[in-house]
């Protein structure tokens, strides 16, 4: 029996790149704090070229150095306790060990996924996931990756992880939080998170 689907985003969902971002800019006099952040796309956030945003997050291990979101764990372990796959799906193909950087990340933070699958920043999530049905949820902080999942009959849900960038979409289902986002998915399981066995790093 194939085993239903949850997709995490990793960066500003399982991890905490804006925190090391910041930082990093902060060290080259750009300082501009989190939550005043209204635009997903860097250039326009830092006023610099998407080139550059990328060397400085190189340069300054961005990706390596980002800690979990609180809750991460927990709410991977609660799905695959339910019986989910878990993967991570990651637009990080910029960085040219993206792939084992991030499983490498996963480990090291004690996030234990089936699989991480590495994106071009344009490509379409809600497309892939036509391939790797059944989807029972999706959570990523991209507008357009939730609102395309959203139309997307493959997906069961698809949810938002709330970010200040954005706030503008008042139409799409919402998380404020990790435990969140999997109790939303146990929710039909009839098992709250506190009572899930807690799986060993090698489990199935």
């Amino acid at each position: 029996m194939t085993k239903p689907l949850a997709v995490f985003d990793c960066d500003d969902v399982l991890c905490n790149m804006r925190a090391a971002l910041y930082f990093a800019m902060r060290n080259r006099g750009i300082d501009i704090p989190v939550h005043t952040w209204r635009h997903y796309d860097l250039q326009q956030t830092f006023g610099l070229s998407i080139e550059n945003c990328l060397e400085i997050m190189a340069a300054d291990h961005v990706l390596e150095n980002a800690t979990a979101e609180d809750g991460a764990a927990e709410a991977i372990n609660a799905l695959r306790a339910t019986g989910h796959r878990v993967e991570i799906w990651t637009a990080r193909s910029w960085h040219p060990n993206g792939q084992s950087l991030t499983e490498a990340w996963a480990e090291r933070e004690g996030l234990f996924v089936d699989q991480v699958r590495v994106f071009d920043f344009l490509q379409s999530k809600s497309a892939a996931m036509n391939e790797h049905t059944p989807v029972r949820a999706f959570i990523d902080d991209s507008i357009r990756h939730i609102s395309d999942a959203h139309s997307n009959p493959y997906v069961g849900q698809a949810v938002l992880m709330t970010r200040p960038w954005n706030e503008s979409a008042k139409n799409l289902n919402r998380a404020h939080t990790l435990r969140g986002f999997a109790d939303m998915v146990i929710a039909q399981h009839s098992l709250p998170i506190s009572s899930l066995r807690t799986p060993s790093p090698g489990a199935p």
